[in-house]
């Protein structure tokens, strides 16, 4: 017996009558079961019901057996004072909010069938990777693209508050959170992180300063990333970025602090930087984050591979011409500028802007990684990144976690007869 499924029985009132008994007796008449809380708190929120024809608004709790109400520590909790019914599979002990209010109790499983959790852990076997498997196949096309949409925006919600909450916590402009997403994109995980803190050792004005003379940028990104420290004085770089480390009092990063292990040749730190460098030398980063005027197809332009760099004796460096792959390139343009510019007008709450920049999204081919791989065994294949980072958060935040009861393509599973 799971928690989630007595939430599930609860929720959509499976074999839950309108009028029942509590464990001592009182007449519980159920007009609103409540709205399901996904977040701290009680399990539903905004209940109403009717306890010994007494009107009664609040929360519910919701636990497999009432004990489980204290090893949740619930009785020492302000937040669950205002919780009016605790629904339990299994009552066992009589419980009390911190205010000394002893709980009014419904024991639900004299009413559901007892074939019904066999039944039920039968269409879901939460031992697969992802339960549902090819299940998924009886769902109808019209629910199925309507749940990933909204898995998606949820997705960009979740990645924007990210960015908001970074730059309020940290009390930066939006040109600084901006430059230090953009950053983390190119990073592509890996070295995201070193991303981040080399974006926070290299002001945004200095790169706004220097964002048309290519090699100074350059020289500024790798040496204050670590890469130019050691360099002999006759590496140009070298020279360019003591003379901006002796103007500007730079403080540069260690090598340590970039991953260099067990990663493709494209995607060593030094040559993202030089992407970085050439990306930025085409690019007025107030237009591209905060205008919403540049197309899909002009921000593609802003990729250029014309700006040569001697990199000799540059760990991971290369004189090649540094191209980067389309994948790559719309990766960055989702993570860096639709991110970004959603999250912008996420805050200034101009909601007509962000539903233009998620249709944007479906612009942008979808990702090929591990967990798409995943999918495509079950022969869903995503047609854009909207989708395929619907499929990522639908995969990390239901199928990992087993909250089938949670998503609309489980729910809609365990329902059908």
């Amino acid at each position: 017996m799971i928690e989630d499924y007595v939430q599930y029985l609860w929720k959509f009132q499976v074999f839950i009558p309108k009028i029942l008994k509590g464990t001592k007796g009182e007449t519980i008449e159920i007009i609103h079961q409540g709205d399901h809380n996904h977040h701290a708190g009680p399990d539903f929120k905004n209940a109403s019901m009717k306890i010994d024809g007494i009107q009664w608004h609040g929360h519910v709790e919701i636990h497999v057996k009432s004990k489980h109400w204290n090893q949740h520590l619930h009785q020492e909790d302000p937040a669950y004072d205002n919780v009016i019914l605790h629904v339990v599979w299994s009552h066992d002990k009589e419980v009390e909010t911190s205010a000394g209010r002893e709980l009014i109790t419904l024991e639900i499983q004299s009413l559901i069938p007892k074939t019904h959790w066999k039944e039920f852990r039968s269409k879901l076997p939460v031992h697969r990777e992802i339960p549902c498997n090819q299940s998924w196949k009886q769902i109808d096309d019209f629910i199925w693209s309507n749940h990933l949409h909204r898995m998606f925006v949820s997705r960009l919600e979740q990645k924007a508050t990210a960015l908001i909450d970074r730059k309020n916590n940290d009390g930066l402009s939006w040109q600084e959170a901006t430059w230090i997403q953009l950053c983390r994109a190119f990073g592509f995980g890996t070295n995201g992180d070193a991303m981040e803190q080399l974006a926070r050792k290299v002001p945004i004005q200095l790169i706004q300063r220097f964002r048309t003379d290519h090699p100074k940028l350059a020289a500024l990104l790798l040496g204050q990333a670590g890469f130019l420290v050691g360099q002999e004085r006759k590496h140009s770089l070298n020279k360019t970025f003591e003379s901006l480390r002796s103007a500007f009092i730079l403080s540069p990063m260690s090598l340590n602090e970039w991953n260099h292990g067990r990663i493709h040749p494209s995607n060593m730190p030094s040559r993202r930087l030089i992407q970085l460098s050439q990306f930025l030398n085409q690019t007025n980063l107030d237009t591209l984050f905060f205008s919403n005027k540049m197309t899909i197809s002009e921000i593609h332009q802003s990729f250029r591979w014309d700006l040569p760099i001697n990199m000799d004796g540059i760990k991971g460096g290369t004189n090649k011409i540094i191209r980067m792959g389309a994948g790559s390139r719309e990766n960055v343009i989702f993570n860096a500028v639709l991110v970004s510019q959603f999250a912008y007008h996420l805050e200034h709450k101009r909601f007509d802007q962000t539903e233009l920049i998620a249709e944007t999204c479906y612009q942008l081919a979808p990702e090929n990684n591990q967990i798409m791989n995943k999918w495509a065994r079950l022969g869903i294949i995503p047609t854009s990144i909207a989708e395929s980072q619907a499929l990522l958060m639908l995969f990390k935040e239901y199928c990992s976690k087993k909250k089938c009861l949670n998503c609309a393509i489980g729910v809609k599973l365990i329902s059908q007869k």
